[in-house]
């Protein structure tokens, strides 16, 4: 297969529909993707197709992430970033994972905004940040290295009975996915100023409700659907977001509002029951809506 894209990403998961939304979401950034399912397909890959980047998830039948890791890198050296992607959030396995060789970690529950930036940190040409992002990684993980073990356990316990994920919902996955596309599509600043977020806002709110006709579960935790999308879009901060969503009725009457609910009900229909390519391009309009003639906003 001859690439041209803007680099080859070899990306191991052996949940399907995670595999499937984080290869939709990298092609959609301009990157092929190679996607295996355990370690010894992510060793064959490396070796048939040397990658840009290898993200690698930690558990995995067979060979498991760490284990891929370290023979790779005897493999190809140090030249691949490699990036671990996991919802195993102990210390003790972050470290792990670095001095197998991996390059940087990311929790699952993190945003895709935060997959697609530190991707994008990684596929740059390596200078000297590189390393300081490694060392900052290893730095963390060591000093964290001390908390009680009590203390684990009940963020662990609390994360649990937290609100949905994409590691554990499976429409927070869907709406996630259409969002994440969605951003692809337009502006990868989108979201900067007050009134992207305010379409922003409003077309996650279409893309809940039309799940919450549908899924007694999420019409029963509205609220808590809704937070979870806006925290995975990553274009606010928490403090950002919850002030946005306290001020949802003071926005439920403006067009900007009213059009990004609108466009987030048609595409979540659209993404669920349209024949052919699904392309959310709902953002885009709205961004290029605004632009003056001259091309400045």
């Amino acid at each position: 297969m001859t690439v041209t894209s803007r680099g080859l990403i070899v990306l191991a998961e052996d949940q399907d529909s995670l595999r499937k939304l984080y290869r939709d979401v990298l092609e959609a950034h301009g990157f092929s993707v190679f996607t295996a399912n355990n370690g010894e397909q992510a060793i064959q890959l490396c070796i048939s197709n040397t990658p840009k980047l290898l993200i690698l998830d930690i558990m995995m039948p067979g060979m498991d992430g760490i284990e891929a890791c370290g023979r790779i890198r005897k493999i190809l050296g140090s030249t691949v970033p490699i990036i671990f992607l996991s919802s195993l959030d102990t210390r003790e396995t972050v470290r792990a994972c670095l001095e197998a060789g991996g390059d940087d970690y990311i929790i699952k529950s993190e945003s895709l905004a935060k997959l697609i930036e530190r991707v994008e940190f990684w596929t740059r040409p390596k200078t000297p940040h590189a390393r300081e992002r490694r060392r900052e990684v290893l730095t963390s993980a060591r000093d964290a290295l001390a908390r009680p073990q009590a203390e684990l356990a009940s963020r662990q316990l609390k994360l649990a009975e937290g609100p949905p994920t994409i590691q554990n919902d499976d429409v927070l996955l869907r709406v996630s996915r259409v969002v994440a596309l969605a951003r692809a599509l337009a502006n990868p600043d989108f979201g900067n100023v007050h009134a992207e977020q305010v379409f922003m806002l409003g077309y996650l709110t279409g893309s809940v409700e039309y799940w919450a006709q549908r899924t007694p579960e999420v019409k029963r935790r509205f609220d808590e659907y809704l937070r979870a999308a806006l925290r995975d879009t990553g274009i606010v901060d928490k403090a950002q977001g919850d002030r946005l969503i306290a001020a949802l009725i003071d926005f439920v009457n403006e067009q900007t509002f009213k059009s990004g609910r609108a466009a987030g009900r048609r595409e979540a229909n659209e993404a669920e029951n349209g024949a052919g390519p699904f392309e959310p391009m709902a953002l885009r309009d709205f961004e290029e809506s605004r632009r003056a003639p001259d091309g400045r906003r």
